[in-house]
């Protein structure tokens, strides 16, 4: 049986969790997506990220899952850049994931970046930061192309 708060400060800590979980519901977005967006990072759906694909725009789409997942199928021009095992809504903004390969990522810090399954690289001096909103399994539920190591590239970010 739940208990009437008993002090001030359980009824403000209930009134925050009400608040945080109310707030949630009505965006339809966890609190970690507003952390995020202040620090510029953009949340984009597969169809955008398609869409962005069909007409041609320059960006460098990043797997961040591991090697294995990487060669058994992965997004059409995707380059892969694993990232440390964490949640996204674990990831603390102040301590992003740790990237394994960051020597992989582009030397023009100015070039959008698309990340989806982990991500992010702002720690690294990157400023236009996409991530992927339902990484792999979204853009499979949408049916769009996956392709493996050895299949020709679909995409291509010269």
């Amino acid at each position: 049986m739940l208990r009437p708060p008993r002090s001030g400060k359980q009824l403000a800590l209930l009134l925050l969790v009400l608040a945080g979980t109310a707030t949630a519901c009505l965006t339809g977005q966890p609190p970690w997506y507003r952390e995020l967006g202040a620090i510029g990072i953009r949340f984009v759906t597969a169809p955008e990220v398609k869409g962005m694909m069909d007409r041609g725009e320059r960006f460098v789409l990043i797997d961040a899952r591991d090697e294995v997942h990487f060669q058994n199928g992965h997004l059409p021009g995707a380059i892969s850049i694993p990232a440390e095992d964490a949640p996204l809504n674990a990831v603390d903004a102040r301590r992003p994931k740790r990237l394994l390969y960051p020597e992989r990522l582009p030397p023009n810090r100015t070039r959008p970046l698309v990340f989806y399954c982990g991500g992010p690289a702002y720690h690294l001096g990157f400023r236009d930061i996409m991530v992927m909103h339902g990484g792999d399994k979204e853009w499979a539920a949408r049916g769009y192309p996956f392709e493996s190591i050895g299949r020709e590239h679909e995409h291509r970010d010269d």
